[in-house]
C-alpha cells in the first residue's frame, strides 16, 4: 500500500485496492452517497471481486487509474486540489481498472470486468482483453450502469454479475467465436481510408450539434489513423487486412490517458459494435 498518491506524467495517479480503501470516503466527506453511487469505491471493486471468487472463477485486480484534475483534498474551507495531505484527505472520483481473468488455455488473451467509478455513477463492462496492448472488447449488451439512457439500480448489476460468473463458459466462448469471426474476414485495404472518412465525418457533426454522436472524437480518430501506419499495428503485405486488424487499432487509443472516464466503456462499447455490424454481421 502507498502512503501518498503521485500523479505520473500521464496525469494519472496509479493505486491498489489497499491504497483506495485508505482514501476518503465520500459518504464521510459529502454527507451521503448520491443513488447513482450507493457504494464506497473500494466496496464497488470488492463486490465485483468477491462475485466471481464465488463462482470459482480465478481473477487479478488490475492497477486502479485515476484521474489527477479529479483527485481532490479535504480542508476545512471545502474541496481543492492538493497532493500533500493523508490519505484518507483524499476524494477519489473518478477512476477505471479492470478484474483479468485466468485463461490457461490463451496465451494472448482472457475475458476481463472493465470497471468505472466516476462522477455519473458505476459502470461493469465484461467482455475480452488483449494482454499485450490492455485493448478492450465489450461485445452485445455486456456493459451496464448506473446512469444513462439504459440505467440499472446497482443491486441489479450485481445479478447480472452474478449471472456472468456463474456462466462464464458460455460467455467466454460466445464473444472468443465472435473474435474468430472478425479474424477470419478480410477487407479490400481501400476499406480503412473509407473507415477513416466515416469515423471523422461522424466525430466533426457531433461537434456540430449532431443527434447521433460519433462513436470517436476527432483526436481519437487522429490516433486511430496513427497507429494503422505505426510499426505495431502494421499490416504485413502478404496477407488482407482482417476485421480484427481494424479493431486492435481503434481499440489502442480508447484508454484512460485518452478518453474520458465517465464515457470510456461507452466509447469502447460502441466501437467493438460498430466494427462487428460494419463487417461482420452479415
Amino acid at each position: 500500500m502507498n502512503n501518498t498518491l503521485e500523479i505520473n506524467d500521464q496525469g494519472m495517479a496509479v493505486l491498489d485496492l489497499a491504497t483506495l480503501e485508505e482514501t476518503g470516503e465520500f459518504g464521510n466527506i459529502k454527507g451521503e452517497l448520491p443513488r447513482s453511487r450507493p457504494i464506497e469505491h473500494y466496496k464497488f471493486i470488492q463486490g465485483c471481486l468477491k462475485t466471481f471468487e464465488h463462482f470459482n472463477v480465478v481473477s487479478k485486480l488490475e492497477p486502479i487509474l485515476a484521474h489527477g484534475k479529479s483527485i481532490h483534498v479535504h480542508r476545512d474551507k471545502g474541496l481543492s486540489v492538493d497532493h500533500s495531505y493523508p490519505l484518507d484527505r483524499y476524494l477519489i472520483q473518478r477512476f477505471v481498472t479492470s478484474i483479468q481473468f485466468t485463461d490457461p488455455d490463451d496465451e494472448d488473451m482472457s475475458m476481463a470486468l472493465a470497471i468505472s467509478f466516476n462522477e455519473k455513477g458505476l459502470a461493469v463492462a465484461f467482455g475480452p482483453k488483449v494482454w499485450a496492448c490492455a485493448n478492450q472488447m465489450i461485445f452485445g449488451e455486456n456493459l451496464l450502469k448506473t446512469y444513462g439512457p439504459n440505467k440499472m439500480e446497482w443491486k441489479k448489476i450485481l445479478d447480472h454479475l452474478r449471472l456472468w460468473a456463474r456462466e462464464y463458459n458460455e460467455h467466454r466462448n460466445k464473444d472468443y467465436k465472435m473474435i474468430h469471426t472478425l479474424k477470419n474476414t478480410e477487407l479490400p485495404r481501400d476499406c480503412v481510408d473509407n473507415l477513416y472518412g466515416k469515423l471523422f465525418k461522424e466525430a466533426v457533426l457531433t461537434n456540430f450539434g449532431a443527434s447521433d454522436a460519433g462513436i470517436l472524437n476527432q483526436s481519437q480518430c487522429a490516433e486511430f489513423v496513427r497507429a494503422s501506419v505505426s510499426s505495431e499495428y502494421e499490416v504485413p503485405l502478404d496477407r488482407e487486412i482482417t476485421a480484427w486488424d481494424l479493431m486492435q487499432m481503434g481499440t489502442s487509443v480508447i484508454k484512460p490517458e485518452k478518453a474520458d472516464m465517465a464515457s470510456i466503456l461507452d466509447v469502447q462499447s460502441g466501437f467493438t459494435k460498430f466494427i462487428y455490424d460494419e463487417y461482420c454481421a452479415n
